[in-house]
């Protein structure tokens, strides 16, 4: 984190920070997450604690914060449930650090996830109607 804040101190923007700290490490980054396809996703929520802890004393940490779980989301190394698992667990915390312009993506996240469950459900629905 101290890197995408030092990037983006010198002028580049935190997306172009985010992109070039995590570009070559990205990798790294998702072989030390061993909970993957587990319900519980301790791994990858300890990393997003630890995340935010970093982010609480930088410039713009509200900024990284949101770019570096973008990035993470969509690059597959960090999963849905661990984002919602993490937010859940520091809901009474919320404004409190960096966690402001998160509300968005979680909100369309949590959104995404609930759509998802309910096209299980009406799968399911249509197996059992068709036995």
């Amino acid at each position: 984190m101290k890197r995408i804040a030092q990037l983006a101190e010198s002028g580049m923007s935190v997306k172009q920070a985010v992109a070039e700290a995590f570009g070559e490490h990205r990798g790294l980054v998702s072989r030390t997450m061993f909970d993957g396809g587990q319900v519980e996703k301790r791994d990858q929520v300890d990393f997003l604690r630890l995340v935010e802890a970093d982010l609480k004393h930088r410039k713009d940490g509200e900024g990284i914060l949101l770019f570096v779980a973008n990035d993470l989301y969509t690059t597959d190394v960090l999963e849905a449930d661990a984002f919602e698992q993490w937010w859940m667990e520091g809901e009474n915390e919320e404004g409190t650090g960096v966690r402001g312009k998160m509300k968005q993506f979680m909100d369309v996240l949590l959104a995404e996830t609930e759509s998802e469950s309910g096209d299980d459900e009406d799968d399911d629905v249509e197996e059992s109607e068709d036995d």
